[in-house]
């Protein structure tokens, strides 16, 4: 078994301080990401008239009844020996 050693090192505060978030690129793929997908969203919406939390609501409930039948098939047909 290794141990592992957690070596603290000195932060410098100078270069933390450099850095902006809105430079930080993970921070702005992160904005672009959020924004793509509330552009994408409103698009189903104007064209399919869904939206998001509507549709995700529904493929729930469709599992939920998809995971019923299995479970009845389950149960007729006995579970595999």
């Amino acid at each position: 078994m290794t141990l592992m050693r957690t070596i603290k090192m000195p932060v410098d505060r100078t270069a933390v301080d450099k850095l902006p978030l809105q430079d930080f690129i993970p921070y702005k793929l992160a904005v672009v990401a959020n924004r793509l997908s509330q552009s994408i969203g409103s698009l189903f919406e104007q064209r399919f008239g869904i939206q998001i939390p509507d549709d995700a609501a529904r493929n729930v409930k469709n599992l939920g009844e998809m995971a019923e039948g299995v479970w009845k098939l389950v149960e007729a047909k006995g579970a595999p020996a």
